[in-house]
C-alpha cells in the first residue's frame, strides 16, 4: 500500500499529534498501592497474584495517574512459608512504597467474612448493558455512552478458564478490613432449556465445566458452546448471600487483562515482535482460536506493547524527542483470519481505551523528512496484513461485537496533532460491527483490499453501533463497494464523515470504486471548511468556495418561498449549511482528488427504517452526464467548472453564471445553452415543467453534488430554513 492515502484535499489520511506537543507530567514523587488491587491477607504457601496490581503516582504539580502493573515494576519476595506480617516492597519510577502481607494458617478461622460481592468486572457488565433510552426533549443523543443494543447475555469462552473472582472482605483481630483471596463454597450449575433453567446433576456438571474452587475459575468443554448457563455460588458461611450470574459458552479464548489481549495478535510478520512480550508476561504465544472475550476494561499504554513498536533510546532513527512515541505504520494487533472462516472479539459491554498510547511524532518526522506523508498510519487493531498492509491472500470474515472503543486523537484545529491511530483497519472478506460505541479516533474505521495480486471483493456492515469524535474523516473507503451502515449513529468528525474513493480512476473503469447503503442512520459532520484536516490537506479554498454556493440555493429558495404571482411559484426554503457549516455526509473522489481529470464511479443509497429508497447519489448518473455533455458543447469547459445538484425528488439543476461565470442562479441546460429557470434579482418565463421542476429541487431531506465535471461528489443534509 505504498500510495494508501494521500495528504491533499478529498484523500483520507491517518492524524494526530507529535510527542513534543503533548504536556510534560512533573516529576514523580510518591508511588502507592491502590485499594483493592492485591489481596494482602494469604493462607501458608499461597503465591501472591499481582495481575491487578495499579500503583498511583503522584507528581510534583500534585497531579497523579493511575498505572497497571507493567515491566517496569518490580515486587520483592514475600516469604509466605510461615504465619505472620511480612512486607512487600513495590518499586516503579525509582521510587518505593511499602504494603503489608498478612499470612495466616486459615483465612475463615483467623477473619470474620463481612461481604461477597459481584467481582467489579461484572458491575461494569451490568452497568453497561442496561438500557438507557433518549429524551429527544432534552438531547439528540444524551445516551451516547450507552450501547444501542442492552441486555446482551454475557459470553464465556471454552478455550480457556474463565475467572469470576468475587469480592471478599472481612474483619481482623483489630477490626481492619481486608480483603481475602478465597472462601469455601458451594456450586451448582444449570442449563437454559425451552425458557427455563434445569439444574444439573454432580455428574453433568462434571461433564460440562471444570470448576477451580480455590481461585473461582470455570473452564467449559467444547460440547457446552452454544448452550446459556446460570451458575450460582454459596459461601458455607450462612450468613453470606449466594451469587448468581447467566453465562452463555461460545468457542473462544477468555481475556481478563489488557497483557492477554495481545493474544488477539497472531500475524506470522508481526510473531516476533511479540514473541519476548508473550513470554515475560506468561502470554501462549500459540493461541488459535475462533474468538476472544473480553471479561474486564482493557486500557492500553505503551508498556502493554512491544518495544519494536516504539521509539527508544539508542535507536539509530530516533531523536530524543521521538522517544517513547509510538512508530509509524505499526497496527498494535494485527489479526489474520483463513479463507472460510470466521472470527469474533466479543466485548461483553467492556472497553478498550488506547488514549495514553504515544501519538506518532509526525512533526519530527517530517523534520528529518519534507517529502513524508503528513499523517501517521498506525492502527489499533488491523485484521489482515501487516502494519496496514494490505495481505495478499483472502481473508476470513471478522465480527466485532458489544465493545466500547476508546481512541488518542479527536477533532481538533491544531495540525500538529496528526499521528493518532485508526481504530480499525480492515481487509477482511466480510466485516461485521455491530453494537460498539466508538470515539475520539483520528479515523475510525478504514477498509481496503490488496493492490497488485489480485483484488477480491469485501463487504463492511456497521449497524446499531455509535461512533463520536474524530480528527479526519471517520469512516474511508478505498475502492470497495459493499459498503452498510444500518440504524446507526455517527457524529463529528473534521472531515466528510465517509470518504469513498475510486481508485485509479483512469485504468479501473469497473473495478475498484466505492459504494456505501446507509439505512435508518443519522450522519452528522458539520464543517466549514476551515478545520485543521481541510487546512492539512490544503482544501480549505475548495471546500469554502463548494459552501458558498449554498447562498445562492438559500438566497433563490427565500426569494421563490412566497411565490411569485405572475408563475404560480412556490417553494420550501432551503439550505445545505447551518451557520456556514454543511454536513458532508459522504465525499465521493478519485485517489488524487486534486490532480485527478477522469470522471469517478461510486454511488450512495439512503434508506428509511423500512427499507423504503430515500435518496440515490450515483456518481454515474446519465442525466448529470447529458447535463455536462450539454454545457460543454454551448460552453466549451464550463462543465469542468459548474456544480449540480440534485434534491431528493432526483431533479437535477445546473448554477447558471454571469458573463464572468460567476454563479448567477439556477437553470438546465438545453440546445440553445444554459438557461435560467431563476436568476438573482430577476424573474424569468416558466413553463409549467420548469416550474415544477424548481418546486420539487426545493424539497427533500438530501442533496447530491457534482462538481467540478464528475471528478468530485458530495452528499449533503438538505435543511428546512428556519
Amino acid at each position: 500500500m505504498k500510495k494508501f492515502l494521500k495528504s491533499t484535499f478529498f484523500i483520507f489520511v491517518c492524524a494526530f499529534a507529535s510527542l513534543a506537543l503533548v504536556a510534560c507530567k512533573q516529576t514523580p514523587t510518591k508511588i502507592e498501592l491502590k485499594s483493592g488491587t492485591l489481596t494482602t491477607t494469604v493462607e501458608v504457601g499461597d503465591e501472591l497474584d499481582f495481575s491487578r496490581v495499579v500503583i498511583r503516582v503522584t507528581y510534583s504539580d500534585k497531579t497523579y495517574e493511575d498505572v497497571a502493573k507493567n515491566d517496569d515494576m518490580t515486587f520483592s519476595q514475600v516469604d509466605t512459608s510461615t504465619v505472620g506480617e511480612k512486607n512487600l516492597v513495590i518499586t516503579y519510577l525509582d521510587l518505593e512504597t511499602t504494603v503489608k502481607i498478612t499470612v495466616v494458617n486459615n483465612i475463615e478461622e483467623t477473619y470474620t467474612v463481612i461481604g461477597f460481592e459481584m467481582p467489579e468486572s461484572f458491575n461494569i457488565y451490568v452497568n453497561n448493558s442496561k438500557e438507557v433510552v433518549d429524551n429527544p426533549a432534552t438531547s439528540e443523543d444524551e445516551s451516547e455512552n450507552y450501547y444501542k443494543l442492552a441486555n446482551q447475555t454475557y459470553k464465556v469462552g471454552d478455550d480457556n478458564n474463565f475467572v469470576f473472582k468475587p469480592i471478599i472482605t472481612a474483619l481482623n483481630d483489630r477490626d481492619e478490613v481486608v480483603t481475602l483471596s478465597t472462601l469455601a463454597c458451594d456450586y451448582s450449575v444449570a442449563v437454559l432449556e425451552d425458557s427455563e433453567y434445569r439444574n444439573l446433576s454432580e455428574t453433568e456438571i462434571s461433564n460440562t465445566v471444570n470448576i477451580d474452587e480455590s481461585n473461582f475459575a470455570f473452564d467449559f468443554v467444547s460440547s457446552a458452546v452454544g448452550n446459556k448457563y446460570k451458575i450460582t455460588i454459596t459461601p458455607q458461611d450462612e450468613s453470606l448471600d449466594a451469587l448468581s450470574f447467566e453465562i452463555e459458552v461460545v468457542d473462544g479464548y477468555n481475556v481478563h487483562n489488557v497483557k492477554e489481549l495481545s493474544v488477539l495478535d497472531n500475524n506470522q510478520a508481526t510473531a516476533a515482535m511479540w514473541q519476548e512480550f508473550k513470554q515475560q508476561n506468561n502470554i501462549p504465544s500459540n493461541v488459535d482460536s475462533s474468538a476472544i472475550i473480553l471479561h474486564n476494561n482493557m486500557q492500553i499504554t505503551m508498556q502493554d506493547i512491544p518495544s519494536a513498536y516504539i521509539y527508544n533510546q539508542g535507536d539509530a532513527d530516533a531523536t530524543e524527542q521521538m522517544i517513547g512515541t509510538l512508530r509509524d505504520r505499526k497496527s498494535i494487533y494485527t489479526h489474520n483470519t483463513p479463507e472460510g472462516t470466521t472470527f469474533t472479539l466479543y466485548g461483553n459491554y467492556f472497553q478498550i481505551d488506547a488514549t495514553q498510547i504515544a501519538l506518532v511524532p509526525i512533526a519530527e518526522l517530517k523534520n528529518q523528512n519534507p517529502d513524508r506523508s503528513n499523517f501517521g498510519h498506525s492502527a489499533l487493531i488491523s485484521f489482515g496484513g501487516d502494519n496496514n498492509y494490505a495481505p495478499t491472500t483472502v481473508q476470513g470474515n471478522v465480527v466485532v461485537d458489544t465493545v466500547k472503543f476508546m481512541g488518542n486523537s479527536s477533532r481538533s484545529e491544531d495540525t500538529a496533532n496528526a499521528g493518532g491511530l485508526i481504530m480499525t483497519l480492515n481487509a477482511s472478506n466480510k466485516i461485521t460491527i455491530n453494537n460498539v460505541i466508538s470515539r475520539a479516533w483520528n479515523t475510525h474505521f478504514i477498509s481496503t483490499t490488496n493492490r497488485g495480486n489480485g483484488d477480491w471483493e469485501t463487504t463492511s456492515i456497521i449497524q446499531n453501533s455509535k461512533f463520536y469524535d474524530s480528527f479526519s474523516n471517520m469512516l474511508y473507503y478505498y475502492g470497495v463497494k459493499n459498503n452498510y451502515i444500518i440504524d446507526s449513529v455517527l457524529s463529528g468528525s473534521g472531515g466528510p464523515m465517509i470518504y469513498l474513493v475510486h481508485v485509479q480512476p483512469g485504468t479501473n473503469t469497473t473495478t475498484r470504486y466505492a459504494n456505501m447503503e446507509i439505512v435508518n442512520s443519522k450522519i452528522t459532520a458539520l464543517v466549514q471548511g476551515t478545520e485543521a484536516w481541510f487546512a492539512y490537506n490544503t482544501a480549505t479554498s475548495i471546500a469554502t468556495s463548494l459552501l458558498s454556493t449554498d447562498q445562492l440555493i438559500k438566497g433563490t429558495s427565500e426569494a421563490l418561498s412566497s411565490g411569485l404571482s405572475n408563475y404560480g411559484v412556490q417553494v420550501n426554503k432551503k439550505t445545505f449549511t447551518q451557520n456556514g457549516k454543511g454536513n458532508f455526509m459522504v465525499m465521493f473522489a478519485g485517489d488524487d482528488p486534486l490532480g485527478n481529470t477522469y470522471d469517478i464511479l461510486g454511488k450512495v443509497v439512503v434508506k428509511d427504517a423500512d427499507g423504503n429508497v430515500i435518496h440515490t447519489h450515483d456518481m454515474a448518473n446519465q442525466i448529470y452526464k447529458a447535463t455536462m455533455q450539454g454545457i460543454n458543447q454551448v460552453m466549451p469547459g464550463a462543465g469542468k467548472l459548474l456544480p449540480f445538484f440534485e434534491s431528493d425528488k432526483g431533479v437535477l439543476l445546473t448554477v447558471t453564471v454571469d458573463s464572468e461565470l460567476k454563479p448567477n442562479g439556477l437553470g438546465k441546460v438545453t440546445t440553445s445553452g444554459l438557461i435560467p429557470l431563476f436568476n438573482q434579482g430577476t424573474q424569468t418565463d416558466m413553463e409549467a415543467e420548469n416550474i415544477q421542476r424548481i418546486q420539487n429541487f426545493f424539497d427533500g431531506e438530501y442533496l447530491g453534488l457534482y462538481a467540478p465535471g464528475g471528478t468530485i461528489g458530495a452528499l449533503l443534509e438538505y435543511y428546512d430554513v428556519e
